[in-house]
């Protein structure tokens, strides 16, 4: 008797073995992904055609840096433009523009954002002053900011002497 008990306990040792490994089998079972990531090459420019101190386009190398005399109801040339360097990935273009001369400007279709707007810069949600181009630039693409901008005639000494920068 003493067998056959021993025998009994054996055979649901082996048996419960069985099944807890094959229980631990199936819920330890694994699987690898392995992702590589790389990082994309985006060179870009960024300058202008230079002008003389009248702020009319002269020849000569693009620039980075203008100097203008500004006068009541004057148009000056100003064309800032972004390059997609030659190698360089697909990419999206963004630009901040902080224009100190708003209050100063011509009104109509000549101010610098209604010239963004008709480029097809938007402004960029939750920012302030950054404009995202449309669509998607690939190397040796460029796209102009705006073209010029004008000076309304009903300004002042004062509040031209008070003018700043356009920055971009």
């Amino acid at each position: 008797m003493k067998k056959k008990i021993i025998s009994v306990c054996l055979v649901v040792c082996l048996l419960a073995t069985a099944i807890i490994g094959t229980t631990l089998a199936y819920f330890t079972d694994t699987a690898e992904v392995t992702n590589t990531f790389t990082v994309g090459n985006v060179d870009i420019t960024l300058n202008e055609a230079p002008v003389d101190t009248d702020g009319q386009a002269t020849t000569g190398d693009r620039v980075t840096t203008n100097e203008y005399h500004l006068y009541p109801g004057k148009s000056y040339d100003k064309d800032p433009t972004i390059t997609v360097a030659d190698g360089s990935e697909d990419c999206y273009l963004f630009v901040k523009v902080v224009n100190g001369l708003a209050g100063l400007e011509a009104e109509g279709n000549t101010t610098i954002a209604a010239q963004m707007a008709d480029k097809g810069w938007t402004p960029v949600d939750g920012e302030t002053n950054v404009y995202m181009q449309e669509g998607i630039y690939s190397a040796n693409g460029s796209v102009t900011v705006f073209d010029t901008f004008t000076i309304d005639k009903a300004a002042t000494a004062t509040t031209l002497a008070g003018a700043t920068n356009i920055v971009i």
